[in-house]
């Protein structure tokens, strides 16, 4: 029988030598330190072309559990848009050309939704100026923009830049309403914000603005940021009404299906609603099969064995080889350790099974920076000794949300609960399991950029690679052996992990698994 194996994937855990905003240094990690310092680790990249993004594209969670349950590196949503607008294809796409002659063909609207950001995580800003120019083509008269401003994956104010970069587009096109990302795209269940998207959207129920600086303007000084900005209604904005067009153009689906299920799901039942009759709904990619709309951009087709190019992902090769396999973490990530680490299969394999523990429904995980790794451990763990899973994937939230809320002393006590967690699970199966630990991207390592401002993005920096081997826990290990590793070269990618792990069981990886075993 082979060895069982756990992966722990500590979301957003960065290495960099830098110390001055780096919670993963600053906080205490005797757990964290004793394995670096005992067992076999590398650095890998985690962003990039080395995940399939443009060369210098930080990573993301999505496209990081992508890289490591498929074993290969994947082109992603966000570079194959780029190309197509390149190359104009994006210009010939028939759900865009379909859209606009039904808006012509009813004399009605054209809406694009979406989010105003040039980070490239959910959206670009590259992809709503082709849009417009799109729109304008083909003389579309009525175009309505509703935007989600970011300040999560890009600075916490930079609305106002980003606005002004497309104000030559709004000669033919009008900016009809702002709201937050913190609304606009949940992904937690807080229909409560979506609805407040929603009203936005269809009924225009915000605030009302002159322009986007006197919006701006008013929220900031009422303490929002880009991410929480309150619903804003501009002069002579439209809804989406009866006989419209609609392009919903994020591109990455964990935070753009509540919203579309809101508009589009027939049978929807979270808030009440008014049915839209004959709107014309294309999304940019497939982000929930129940949704009837056009899909722009289908990237892989899941059913087509010959165009598959996420075909035997490690979680489907163990489920072929009679292993069982328990994917567990909170709901801010249960779509990662399933969906995307699965490789955009959303049934669970056979032999699988799954712990989901709700996130704490906080504005800010900062003011609980355990969030909930402390349940979701107790509850893999005694799973675990319930069922001794072949595989195990487990993800801790922690350094990336917390990351996100630019609070360093959050970070760095979430970062302390982690540890403590990793060495309960440590203590309880490293003499059973051969436990693997490694990050999908960088974030709470990197929190103040180089002019000692707020840093709140994902990075650029590699992720560590553990094989825990001799476990050996000491509380007063240097906080330096943390500065000294990440000071190597990294000498692998994500997409090796998971040939490392079928070695372990002794499974040779298929054709479709590139990656390389490197520990």
């Amino acid at each position: 029988m082979p060895k069982k194996v756990c992966l722990i994937i500590l979301d957003g855990w960065g290495m960099i030598p830098r110390t001055d905003g780096n919670a993963v240094y600053l906080a205490k990690t005797p757990t964290f330190n004793s394995i670096l310092l005992s067992s076999p680790n590398v650095l890998l990249h985690a962003s990039g072309e080395s995940v399939g993004l443009p060369d210098g594209e930080m990573g993301n969670s999505e496209v990081g559990h992508l890289s490591i349950g498929s074993g290969r590196v994947v082109t992603q949503d966000y570079t194959q848009i780029n190309e197509s607008i390149q190359s104009r294809e994006f210009f010939k796409k028939k759900e865009f050309l379909s859209v606009c002659d039904h808006v012509q063909k009813n004399n009605s609207v054209l809406h694009l939704v979406g989010i105003l950001t040039d980070s490239g995580v959910h959206g670009s800003i590259k992809h709503l100026e082709a849009l417009i120019e799109l729109a304008n083509l083909k003389q579309v008269s009525k175009i309505m923009l509703h935007l989600f401003t970011d300040g999560r994956d890009s600075p916490s104010r930079s609305a106002s830049e980003l606005l002004k970069k497309i104000e030559p587009s709004l000669k033919n096109a009008r900016l009809a309403t702002l709201v937050g990302r913190f609304y606009a795209m949940d992904r937690d269940k807080n229909w409560e914000r979506i609805e407040i998207a929603y009203r936005l959207l269809t009924e225009l129920k915000g605030t009302k603005y002159q322009n986007y600086s006197d919006a701006l303007t008013v929220n900031y000084r009422n303490k929002k940021n880009d991410e929480n900005l309150d619903p804003c209604v501009f002069e002579g904005a439209l809804p989406l009404s009866n006989n419209d067009g609609m392009i919903l153009f994020n591109f990455r689906a964990d935070r753009a299906t509540q919203i579309a299920e809101a508009i589009l799901l027939t049978d929807f039942t979270e808030f009440n609603r008014t049915k839209l009759i004959n709107i014309k709904p294309v999304i940019f990619t497939n982000y929930n099969n129940d949704l009837i709309a056009d899909v722009a951009f289908s990237v892989f087709d899941l059913h087509n064995q010959n165009t598959n190019s996420l075909s035997n992902p490690l979680a489907k090769i163990l489920s072929s080889n009679n292993l069982t396999q328990l994917h567990s973490a909170e709901s801010e990530k249960f779509a990662h350790i399933t969906y995307f680490f699965n490789s955009s299969e959303t049934n669970p394999f056979v032999g699988e099974e799954r712990i989901i523990v709700p996130s704490p429904k906080l504005e800010n995980f900062a003011d609980k920076p355990e969030m909930s790794a402390i349940e979701l451990t107790q509850k893999f763990l005694k799973k675990i000794d319930e069922k001794k899973f072949d595989f195990s994937v487990l993800n801790f939230a922690n350094a990336d949300m917390l990351g996100h809320t630019g609070n360093l002393p959050a970070t760095i006590a979430g970062i302390e609960i982690v540890d403590d967690c990793l060495k309960e699970i440590i203590k309880e199966l490293h003499k059973n399991y051969q436990i693997f630990i490694t990050a999908d991207h960088g974030n709470g390592e990197e929190m103040l950029t180089i002019e000692n401002k707020v840093d709140k993005e994902h990075s650029v920096n590699p992720v560590p690679f553990i094989r825990v081997e001799n476990f050996n826990f000491s509380p007063n290990i240097s906080a330096e052996i943390k500065i000294q590793k990440a000071s190597e070269e990294p000498i692998g990618i994500l997409a090796d992990i998971a040939p490392t792990i079928l070695n372990v069981y002794g499974l040779k990886p298929p054709t479709e698994i590139t990656g390389e075993i490197v520990i």
